[in-house]
């Protein structure tokens, strides 16, 4: 009965090593695929921080320092941008305007900003947030 004991004892074992080492297989693969997926998301985040420089030096080189200090019209400064980059968010348009110099008389100047450019001809509400320069709103080609 020992020898039988013995090769009971010896198969749990073998069986153990098996399914540990099938257990170890599916963590490496597990492990190529959580490495490929790593650097694939570094690469990501490199060509998205790239990209984000570069609009940030786009948008900073065609907005100089202190070019709105002379303009009143909120509707016009904000157009003028709207107009140069294609399209751009509220925020976006807040932070040119001031950076640009131009001085708002309300301490919530993006609520002005949605007002200046609401019935401005040239310019859209799209869905994602953003205010499009257009050339003739829809509706508007036979005016």
């Amino acid at each position: 009965m020992k020898e039988e004991e013995k090769d009971k004892f010896e198969a749990s074992i073998l069986k153990y090593i098996e399914e540990a080492e099938r257990e170890n297989e599916e963590l490496q693969n597990k492990q190529d695929v959580i490495v490929d997926r790593m650097f694939e998301l570094q690469d990501t985040i490199k060509n998205l921080k790239e990209t984000l420089q570069y609009h940030q030096k786009k948008i900073g080189k065609s907005i100089k320092k202190e070019r709105f200090s002379n303009v009143k019209n909120l509707a016009e400064a904000s157009a003028i941008l709207i107009e140069e980059q294609k399209e751009m968010n509220i925020d976006q348009i807040v932070k040119a305007l001031k950076k640009g110099g131009f001085k708002f008389k309300t301490e919530q100047p993006g609520r002005a900003i949605f007002f200046a450019v609401y019935r401005h001809p040239h310019i859209i509400k799209t869905g994602k947030g953003l205010y499009k320069w257009v050339e003739t709103k829809e509706g508007e080609e036979n005016k």
